[in-house]
């Protein structure tokens, strides 16, 4: 028999509004993605927990018991921005220079190869920022795809 765990987010509901709460008090505004990095809770878990960033803030208006409509940000599709050899080594220093999920790395394995990975997937939303960016080798990025 396996024992299998279930990952239960830290966070509750309470704990998501409030904080996206405060968020919108200190822009003035619905709060974009973008936005939620002034926040103490990683935009990432909203996306988690409600399956979009458009679905935590339908979610929030239900809790505040309001009809609401979303702003749509208007998305220009641009070239996707590469990400800067300086923030490039500032993630493999962060992360030790090898992969968070199955600790390779090059100093033990000369076929390891690292890659820098977005936690939130650029096309779900995610930015080329340090909290959103891990290093995985390149056996973990190409199985995990964007599936997370």
């Amino acid at each position: 028999m396996y024992n299998v765990s279930i990952k239960k987010s830290k966070y509750t509901e309470k704990d998501l509004w409030d904080n996206l709460k405060s968020v919108w008090d200190s822009v003035g505004r619905q709060p974009y993605f973008k936005d939620m990095s002034i926040g103490s809770i990683h935009v990432g878990t909203y996306i988690h927990r409600f399956g979009s960033w458009n679905n935590a803030l339908l979610e929030f208006a239900k809790h505040l018991g309001q009809e609401t409509t979303l702003i749509k940000k208007e998305i220009k599709k641009t070239k996707r921005k590469t990400i800067g050899l300086s923030l490039r080594y500032d993630i493999l220093k962060r992360d030790n220079f090898k992969c968070v999920l199955c600790g390779d790395s090059p100093a033990k394995n000369n076929k390891c190869e690292l890659e820098i990975d977005h936690i939130v997937p650029i096309s779900k939303g995610g930015l080329n920022e340090l909290l959103n960016l891990r290093t995985l080798c390149l056996k973990c990025n190409q199985g995990k795809k964007n599936k997370d």
